[in-house]
């Protein structure tokens, strides 16, 4: 089954320490074992992805799972059972059809940055469809962390167009700002 079939949860065991592959270690090594899998590589829409390409637990405790062939997020318990979709394909609010990765606000809501809307899309802690912020109508963020509920560290392509490098910046924005602070 690939990668992008499946969604694996992973937790740290402890320290096991393979004598062929430690020997001779000055610091500890943890051993990751899957422990828990969501979905199938043929099913019905709930149990199969098109492409995973991120994915959260949020302070609630569902998982998050952002498909960009199915437009959507899929929202799992964390014994790995389907909850609900949230978004579908489209251009309509709360729609989207060019996601890049979600987010998780410290407040509980629920962000999908999506390049063809050109900032993200925003979902209160029980997923519903609150607003889009477009700040960006050309390369728009790529990667977004909070910092609190009105700072977020974004990651994206430098379009100056002074190199001949495809150059990335970090940045720190204020939640309804599209320039940067930092």
């Amino acid at each position: 089954m690939s990668p992008a079939m499946y969604l694996a949860v992973t937790a740290s065991l402890g320290c096991e320490r393979p004598p062929e592959v430690c020997e001779g270690a000055t610091h500890p090594v943890d051993t990751l074992r899957v422990v828990l899998e969501i979905g199938e590589e043929f099913g019905d829409s709930t149990d199969s992805f098109g492409y995973i390409v991120d994915a959260r637990i949020d302070q609630q405790g569902r998982i998050l799972v952002l498909d960009e062939i199915d437009c959507c997020v899929k929202v799992f318990d964390l014994e790995g059972d389907y909850g609900q979709q949230v978004s579908r394909f489209g251009s309509g609010p709360g729609e989207f059809f060019r996601g890049k990765s979600l987010f998780t606000m410290p407040d509980g809501r629920v962000c999908i940055l999506a390049a063809d809307k050109g900032g993200f899309m925003v979902f209160d802690d029980s997923l519903q469809f609150q607003e889009e912020i477009s700040h960006w109508l050309q390369n728009s963020p790529y990667r977004s962390t909070p910092l609190s509920n009105s700072l977020l560290a974004m990651c994206r392509y430098d379009a100056s167009g002074v190199s001949e490098c495809m150059l990335q910046t970090v940045a720190i924005y204020r939640w309804d700002s599209r320039e940067w602070d930092i």
